[in-house]
């Protein structure tokens, strides 16, 4: 059983070592530059919605993969996919 990167938000409290791992693979890809678009999933009501990123990835706290993204502020990596 393969395992994504958003089961690992829902299943489990990831630790530290994990989210970074999810951090370096985000900002590395091309997702993370700056004024690139992506897709930002608001809710499961409205949708997702495009969106700019405005500063790489991090780990805000102890354990929780995040990127800014402009209009919106400070999002979870795993509610951006590719636009």
């Amino acid at each position: 059983m393969v395992i994504n990167e958003s089961q690992l938000y829902r299943e489990y409290q990831m630790n530290r070592e994990q989210a970074k791992l999810i951090v370096n693979k985000f900002n590395r890809s091309n997702l993370s530059k700056k004024g690139k678009a992506v897709l930002y999933l608001k809710s499961e009501l409205e949708g997702k919605v495009k969106a700019i990123v405005s500063k790489e990835a991090y780990i805000m706290g102890d354990n929780i993969p995040v990127c800014e993204l402009e209009g919106i502020g400070i999002a979870q990596l795993d509610k951006i996919e590719p636009y």
